[in-house]
C-alpha cells in the first residue's frame, strides 16, 4: 500500500518537473539561447508560428521607412464593402456604356457626366491594387501587395485603361472622329456583365448576413441554439438571389433592346 502511494506521490512530482521543465525551454527558446534540437514538440510548433507570423509581419512593412503595407490592403473577408464596389462598377458601366454610346450616335456631349464616370473608374483601377485575392486551389487570401498588382496589370489593368484614354480630345470638336471614338468606352460593357456576377455577388451578400448572425449570436448565446426563427434569413437570401438573376435577365434584354434600336 504503502509503495504504490509513494509510486503515485513520485509520478505527480516527475510530471510537475517536465512540464516546468518545457515551460523554461520555451521561455529560453523565445529568448535565444536553444537550438531547436533542445526543445519538445508543441514548443517546437509554437516557434514555427512564431516566426511565421514574423515573417508575414515583414512581407507588408516597409523597415526602412516604418512604413506598414498591411493597413492598406482590403481583404475578401469585408463583405459589405466588396459587394458595394462590385455593384457600383457594374451599375456604372452598363450606365457609361448607354451614354456614351447615345453621345457618338446624337452629338451629345454632357461633360459633367463624363467627368463623373471617369473619375469613378480611375478609383476603382486604384482599389484593384489592393484588393486581396485568394489563388486557385488555395483557401487563405493573398496579400501581398506586389503579388496583387502584378496579378491586376496582367489580368485587367489593360480593359481597365484603355477606355479611359482621352482619345475623343485628340480629334476637333465638329468632326465625326471626335464622336465615334466615344464608341470605345463601350468595351466596359463586358466589365459591366463580369462584375454582375450572381453567384459572386450573392457569396458577398451571404457573407455580410452571416457577419451580422455571428455578432446577434456573440451578444446573445441563445439565438444559436434557437432551431425554430430564422436568424440566418435564409428565406431572405434566396428571395434576394432570384431577384439579382431576374435583373441581370431584365438587364440582357434591355441591352439588346437599346443596341438594336439605335442600330436601327
Amino acid at each position: 500500500m504503502y509503495s504504490k502511494l509513494q509510486q503515485g506521490i513520485d509520478q505527480v512530482f516527475w510530471t510537475a518537473q517536465k512540464n516546468i521543465s518545457n515551460i523554461q525551454k520555451e521561455r529560453l527558446k523565445l529568448q535565444g539561447y536553444l537550438l531547436p534540437s533542445q526543445m519538445s514538440g508543441e514548443v517546437i510548433a509554437h516557434s514555427v508560428k512564431l516566426d511565421t507570423y514574423k515573417q508575414e509581419e515583414a512581407e507588408y512593412t516597409d523597415d526602412d521607412e516604418g512604413f506598414d503595407f498591411k493597413k492598406w490592403v482590403v481583404f475578401e473577408e469585408d463583405h459589405w464593402f466588396v459587394f458595394t464596389l462590385t455593384s457600383l462598377n457594374a451599375i456604372l458601366c452598363l450606365i457609361s456604356t448607354y451614354f456614351y454610346l447615345w453621345v457618338a450616335c446624337f452629338d451629345n456631349d454632357n461633360y459633367y457626366l463624363m467627368i463623373g464616370f471617369e473619375s469613378f473608374f480611375v478609383m476603382s483601377m486604384a482599389f484593384n491594387f489592393i484588393i486581396a485575392f485568394t489563388p486557385d486551389g488555395e483557401t487563405q487570401p493573398n496579400k501581398n501587395l506586389a503579388q496583387i498588382s502584378k496579378r491586376y496589370l496582367a489580368n485587367g489593368f489593360v480593359k481597365d485603361l484603355i477606355p479611359l484614354l482621352p482619345v475623343p480630345f485628340l480629334f476637333d470638336h465638329n468632326s465625326n472622329f471626335h464622336h465615334v471614338s466615344f464608341l470605345l468606352k463601350i468595351i466596359r460593357i463586358e466589365k459591366g456583365f463580369a462584375c454582375f456576377n450572381v453567384g459572386s455577388m450573392m457569396d458577398a451578400f451571404k457573407g455580410r448576413i452571416k457577419e451580422r448572425t455571428d455578432k446577434k449570436i456573440e451578444s446573445d448565446p441563445l439565438i444559436g441554439e434557437d432551431k425554430i426563427n430564422d436568424h440566418n434569413n435564409i428565406e431572405f437570401i434566396m428571395i434576394t438571389g432570384y431577384i439579382f438573376a431576374t435583373l441581370k435577365l431584365v438587364i440582357i434584354i434591355l441591352n439588346c433592346s437599346y443596341f438594336l434600336g439605335l442600330g436601327f
